[in-house]
C-alpha cells in the first residue's frame, strides 16, 4: 500500500508541473503578485480547474492572517509550480477577474537586456546572504580578459535548461577567485541572466566525504521548501535528499550552482542527476567524462598573472620603505619568475612579507635557496604552501602515474621531453609486446588532464626525416618541479634508472627505429648538460617529508647537507666520468 502511495505521489508531480522557464517567469513577476495578488481570492477558481487538492487548499489557508501575505503568495507559487502544466489558469484568472496588468506580466515574453538592473542591497542579498558566495580579499587582482571570456560564457549557457561549465588549471591558478569575482564584478549575470546563486564548498578527495557535500547542498537550497507538518507517510519517505534537492531547484528557477574544488567524479555524477545550470572549478577535466550532457571547459590560461599584474599585487601595501624595496625591478621579475605569477602563491609571499616588513630581504634568500613550493603561510587559499595544494593532487594518482611524474624531475623545470625519452626512461616493466611508447601517451594523458603536466603536439608531416606525422612532448612548470624535489630523492632517481637506461640504449644503438632514434639523440645533443651538471635545489622541508612517510605516501628524503657534499663529488668529476653516453 505503502509503495503504491509513493509511485501515485510521484507520478503526480512528474505529469504536472511547470516547465523551467515557466518558473522562471513567476520569479520575475514575485514583486508585483506580492503587492497585488491575494491568493485566498483564487483557490476557488483553482480549484474548479483541478489545480489545488483540498490539501493545498488547506495548506495556503492556514496562513490567513493579514501579516502572512507575503508568505501567503510564495505558498500559492510553491503549490502551483508543482500542480500546474502551465501559467494559463492563471492568466486567465487574472484577466476574469480585473488584475490585467498580472496578466500582462505572465504572458509577457521577456527579454533579458530590458530587465533592470538590482540594487546593490539586493546584488548583495542575492550574493553573500542567500548564495553565499565567498567574498574577495583586498589583494585581489581583477584578470579582465579572463573575467570577460568567462561572463559572456556564461551569458551564452544563459538559455540552456542545464549545462556544465568547467573551471580548470593548475592549482593555484585562482580558479575560486576568478569564479567568486565574475559574480560580483558583474551584476549583469544576476540581475538579467541567472535568479539565484548558490556556492557550494567541495575540497574532498575521500569518497565517505561525498554525502557532506552533497548534504551542505541541500541544506543552502532548501530554504525555499515549505515543510507544513501534514505531509503522509509516503510523501515524507519521499522527501530523501534527491528530491529535496530536486524541489529545491523547482522552487529557485534558473539557479546557477557553483561547486569549489571538485576532486571525486562520485560527486559529478549526484550533481549531473539534477539537470541544473552549474559552473564548477577543478583541476582535473577526466572526472567529468561522466556527464550526461557534454560539459563546456574553460581553460585559465595562462595560469599565473603578468609581471604588471603582480606587480599591481605587491604595490597595494601599506608601508613605504617596502615599496622602496620593490621597486627593484629585477627583485619583483624574480618574485614573478619564481612563482610563476599564481595568485595562490603570490599572495602566501605578500602574507609573509605583512607578517614582517623586515624579513622582505630574508624572504628573496628563501625562495633562492629553498623550495618555493614549501614557503607557507596562512591566506584565503585553502593550503598554507603549495605542497600541500599540489599532494591533494598526487595522492590521487596511481602508483604508475606517481612513477611517470618523477621521470620529469631530473630535466628540470620548463623542460620539453620527448615522449620517446620518457618511455625510455621509465622505472616500471611492461610485458608483452606491447609498445612501451603507447602504453606511457595513455598514462600521461591522466596527468595532463589533471593540469600536473603540459603536453605540445608536433606536426612533423612536412618533415622528410620522419616518417611518422606528430611527435609529443612534455614538461613539467617550475612549482611542480619544486614540489617533486620536495618528495623525491632525484639522485637516486637518476643513477637507478635514467643513467643505466640510456646507456643501454645507446650501446644497443636502436637503429630499427630512427624516429625513435632520432628524437632521443636530437635531446641529448641539444641538452648535453642535463647529464653532466644536475641541478639541486635545497629543501628545509624535513618536517613536512616525514610527516608525509606517516601517511604511506611514497617519499624519499635528501637534507641539504648531503645534497651540498654530493654536489661538491660531482663537481670533482672529469666530463668523461660523468656524461653518460661517452
Amino acid at each position: 500500500m505503502l509503495v503504491s502511495t509513493s509511485i501515485s505521489f510521484v507520478s503526480y508531480f512528474v505529469e504536472r508541473m511547470l516547465v523551467e522557464q515557466q518558473n522562471r517567469v513567476l520569479s520575475i513577476a514575485m514583486e508585483a503578485l506580492v503587492q497585488d495578488f491575494e491568493p485566498r481570492d483564487a483557490i476557488p477558481f483553482m480549484c474548479s480547474k483541478d489545480i489545488f487538492n483540498d490539501d493545498q487548499q488547506e495548506i495556503i489557508l492556514a496562513l490567513a492572517s493579514y501579516f502572512l501575505r507575503t508568505l501567503r503568495v510564495m505558498e500559492f507559487l510553491r503549490q502551483y509550480r508543482k500542480a500546474a502544466n502551465s501559467l494559463d489558469p492563471l492568466i486567465k484568472y487574472f484577466e476574469q477577474y480585473g488584475q490585467k496588468h498580472l496578466a500582462c506580466l505572465l504572458s509577457k515574453e521577456y527579454v533579458p537586456d530590458e530587465r533592470p538592473l538590482l540594487s546593490s542591497n539586493d546584488l548583495e542579498d542575492r550574493l553573500f546572504k542567500d548564495g553565499h558566495v565567498p567574498r574577495l580579499p583586498s589583494y585581489c587582482i581583477m584578470r579582465t580578459n579572463l573575467l570577460e571570456k568567462l561572463k559572456n560564457l556564461l551569458i551564452d549557457l544563459s538559455f540552456r535548461d542545464h549545462f556544465w561549465l568547467i573551471v580548470h588549471g593548475f592549482p593555484g591558478c585562482g580558479k575560486s577567485f576568478l569564479a567568486s569575482s565574475v559574480l560580483q564584478a558583474y551584476p549583469i549575470l544576476l540581475s538579467r541572466y541567472y535568479e539565484h546563486v548558490i556556492w557550494v564548498e567541495d575540497g574532498r578527495t575521500n569518497r565517505s566525504q561525498v554525502s557532506d557535500v552533497i548534504s551542505n547542498f541541500v541544506f543552502l537550497a532548501t530554504d525555499a521548501l515549505f515543510l507544513t507538518g501534514k505531509e503522509t507517510v509516503a510523501q515524507i519517505l519521499l522527501y530523501h535528499i534527491n528530491f529535496q534537492a530536486k524541489a529545491a531547484l523547482r522552487e529557485k528557477p534558473n539557479t546557477l550552482v557553483v561547486l569549489n574544488d571538485v576532486y571525486l567524479q562520485k560527486i559529478v555524477r549526484w550533481f549531473d542527476k539534477l539537470n541544473c545550470r552549474i559552473l564548477a572549478t577543478s583541476r582535473n577535466v577526466d572526472i567529468f567524462q561522466v556527464c550526461y550532457s557534454n560539459p563546456v571547459y574553460f581553460s585559465i590560461d595562462p595560469p599565473g598573472l603578468s609581471l604588471s599584474e603582480t606587480e599591481m599585487m605587491f604595490k597595494e601595501l601599506h608601508s613605504s620603505n617596502l615599496e622602496i624595496s620593490l621597486c627593484n625591478d629585477s627583485q619583483l621579475c624574480h618574485i614573478h619568475k619564481k612563482t610563476m605569477g599564481l595568485p595562490a602563491l603570490l599572495g602566501i609571499l605578500r602574507q609573509q612579507i605583512c607578517s614582517d616588513h623586515n624579513n622582505f630581504h630574508n624572504l628573496l634568500s628563501m625562495l633562492n635557496y629553498c623550495s618555493i613550493a614549501a614557503i607557507s603561510n596562512f591566506t584565503y587559499y585553502n593550503h598554507k604552501n603549495m605542497i600541500s595544494a599540489i599532494m591533494e593532487s598526487y595522492k590521487l594518482l596511481t602508483k604508475r602515474q606517481k612513477v611517470l611524474m618523477e621521470t620529469f624531475i631530473i630535466f628540470g623545470p620548463d623542460e620539453w621531453i620527448p615522449l620517446e625519452f620518457i618511455s625510455l626512461c621509465i622505472a616500471f616493466d611492461i610485458c608483452g609486446t606491447n609498445d612501451v611508447s603507447c602504453i606511457v601517451l595513455q598514462e600521461l594523458k591522466p596527468l595532463i588532464n589533471a593540469s600536473l603536466v603540459n603536453e605540445r603536439i608536433i606536426d612533423c608531416s612536412v618533415n622528410s626525416s620522419y616518417t611518422r606525422p606528430l611527435f609529443y612532448d612534455y614538461q613539467i612548470n617550475s612549482i611542480m618541479h619544486s614540489f617533486l624535489c620536495t618528495i623525491v630523492d632525484r639522485q637516486n632517481y637518476f643513477h637507478s634508472f635514467i643513467r643505466p637506461s640510456v646507456s643501454t640504449f645507446l650501446s644497443q644503438a636502436r637503429c630499427r627505429d630512427t624516429d625513435f632514434m632520432q628524437r632521443v639523440q636530437s635531446f641529448i645533443d641539444l641538452h648535453p648538460l642535463l647529464f653532466q651538471e644536475i641541478p639541486y635545489e635545497n629543501c628545509l622541508q624535513s618536517e613536512l617529508a616525514k610527516q608525509y612517510v606517516q601517511e604511506g605516501l611514497h617519499i624519499s628524503f635528501t637534507d641539504s647537507e648531503q645534497l651540498k657534499d654530493q654536489n661538491i663529488k660531482k663537481a670533482a668529476r672529469s666530463w668523461s666520468d660523468i656524461c653518460i653516453f661517452m
